[in-house]
């Protein structure tokens, strides 16, 4: 997002990525983010860059702001999505509404599958749902979904005999199943 008018920036510039003319500012540390001596991982900024999702023992969390230039708020979790098991990366739809996540939750068919749940009317997500995942979920570890803004592609990187590689899958709509 151009931080100097709130607006989104043109995504396809893989061109000047490849040649090497993408300039991005400094890092800066989230300090109301951080706790100290607890891991805060798998970060996904959404679309407009207003909301940021990440992991924290094994929870999600998302950290609003009002603008892209201004500071995120301290984070919430996610109380609806949380389990006592291990939970990793949650990627939404340009328009915040659509979830997908990697999960370990009660149904799940080998260590980290992947779910959907979908916002309700009072701003928290319903039902997870991995139905819609048959052509993806196995017996191994499935890592870093990332949902392309519309809802119909998807990126994620299983761990196959120990290496991750980047797979994608297509939908026609985001009820519709991914078909590989």
């Amino acid at each position: 997002v151009d931080a100097g008018t709130d607006s989104p920036v043109d995504l396809t510039c893989w061109s000047r990525w490849l040649d090497g003319t993408v300039a991005l500012d400094p890092p800066i540390k989230l300090a109301n983010l951080s706790i100290p001596n607890i891991n805060s991982q798998n970060p996904s900024v959404t679309a407009d860059g207003l909301a940021l999702y990440f992991d924290r023992n094994q929870d999600y969390f998302r950290a609003s702001r009002p603008s892209v230039t201004a500071a995120f708020d301290n984070a919430v979790r996610i109380d609806e999505l949380a389990t006592p098991l291990n939970e990793s990366r949650i990627s939404t739809t340009a328009d915040d509404q659509l979830g997908v996540f990697a999960s370990a939750r009660a149904g799940t068919l080998g260590l980290l599958d992947l779910w959907q749940a979908e916002r309700t009317a009072d701003g928290t997500f319903g039902a997870p749902d991995s139905s819609l995942f048959g052509a993806i979920n196995d017996a191994q570890n499935q890592f870093d979904p990332e949902l392309t803004p519309d809802g119909l592609d998807l990126y994620w990187a299983p761990a196959e005999a120990g290496i991750q590689q980047i797979h994608h899958i297509s939908r026609v709509s985001t009820h519709d199943a991914f078909k590989g």
